[in-house]
């Protein structure tokens, strides 16, 4: 018997559930690990006694890569960055412009600037917003070149950005290890929680933060270091959310949700439908494509010239921008007017109205 299974049924002693917590140094002998966890890991295992059995549950055994504890705050050394891009979505959009600024004790340590060409004419909107042209661009580094730097600047030190998602979607791809990562963002939510927008402008002005400009890297940077102290002195000693792992991790699988029932209604308006989801729902989005799975709708993550239907929830401006719409929104609305597609964009009420079979819409198979 394991070490941990012997010291688990010791502090047993017939009580219906025990955890037990063991030291980095067991955790490694026991499971075989070769390399030793960090110094501060700790697993948590549980024995539950249900009715007459006893039985070790693995699946709520969880390994902690770090303290429960707030950590300090503002760690001693981190880097600010920010990405300027010729629009928001990750998958068709293109870096132009990258900073990051690191910071020792507070103060200025060193830092990280380039224009990136990105192979594509910049588009006249992007150019509106961050005033960065093509002449610009001409003569700077390629993505790949700059990532390299970048990556190099960056070594293991903590990163902190604005709307990190949105950062990190665009350099992840270049990633061989991901930082750890302090959204200002979601901090922000946390620390000021009675504002009503949490965009870098509005948590700018609500803080009285000044701010040379908007919209290139380097001001955002350091905007975004002086929102990131007043984050830290609002939420001291307070846990604070720091990401040690791909922001699409713990993403929902959609391949991992089947239909609970082998009797399928053909009937049912999402039967055999291609389905996709875009923003928040009264109801997760997990159980929202349970439900439309139960329904026989094949799920899909996302949009493209064979989606039948688009479900639209509410959408978080400081994600998605001013104008409300999603990158999901777009393409559909994109593949429609091209006459590509026939993609019926739906709202949540219209969902469930479907789930229950009340609403019979005419889409193209």
């Amino acid at each position: 018997m394991p070490k941990w299974a012997k010291v688990l049924f010791e502090k047993w002693e017939k009580k219906t559930t025990t955890t037990c917590i063991l030291p980095p140094s067991q955790i490694a002998s026991d499971a075989g690990i070769q390399r030793p966890p960090r110094p501060d890991a700790q697993a948590h295992i549980k024995i539950e006694q249900k009715g007459a059995s006893v039985k070790i549950s693995m699946s709520e055994v969880s390994i902690e890569l770090g303290p429960k504890k707030a950590r300090p705050l503002p760690p001693q050394e981190y880097v600010v960055l920010d990405l300027e891009t010729t629009g928001l979505s990750s998958h068709r959009d293109k870096i132009i412009e990258i900073a990051a600024v690191r910071f020792r004790d507070g103060e200025i340590d060193d830092s990280y600037e380039t224009l990136v060409n990105p192979g594509c004419r910049i588009p006249p909107e992007a150019t509106g917003i961050n005033n960065i042209t093509d002449d610009m661009v001409a003569q700077a580094p390629a993505i790949l070149q700059a990532t390299t730097e970048l990556l190099e600047f960056l070594g293991d030190s903590p990163v902190v950005a604005h709307n990190a998602k949105f950062d990190m979607g665009f350099i992840e791809r270049y990633l061989h290890a991901w930082p750890e990562i302090y959204d200002t963002l979601t901090m922000s939510k946390q620390a000021f929680p009675d504002l009503r927008r949490y965009n870098l402008p509005a948590m700018c002005y609500s803080l009285r933060i000044e701010s040379a400009t908007f919209h290139r890297a380097l001001a955002d940077v350091m905007a975004t270091q002086q929102l990131f102290e007043k984050c830290c002195a609002a939420l001291s000693g307070k846990p604070v959310e720091v990401r040690k792992y791909p922001a699409n991790i713990n993403k929902l699988k959609l391949t991992d949700i089947k239909p609970r029932t082998e009797e399928l209604d053909g009937s049912n308006p999402l039967y055999g439908k291609k389905i996709v989801f875009t923003g928040e729902l009264s109801i997760s989005r997990k159980d929202a494509a349970q439900l439309a799975a139960d329904s026989g709708a094949l799920l899909r993550a996302s949009v493209t010239s064979k989606t039948d239907i688009l479900i639209v929830g509410n959408q978080d401006q400081d994600i998605v921008g001013f104008d409300g719409t999603s990158g999901k929104q777009e393409k559909a609305a994109e593949l429609n007017s091209s006459g590509k597609a026939n993609i019926q964009v739906l709202g949540e009420q219209e969902f469930f109205e479907m789930l229950d079979g009340k609403v019979n819409v005419c889409l193209s198979t």
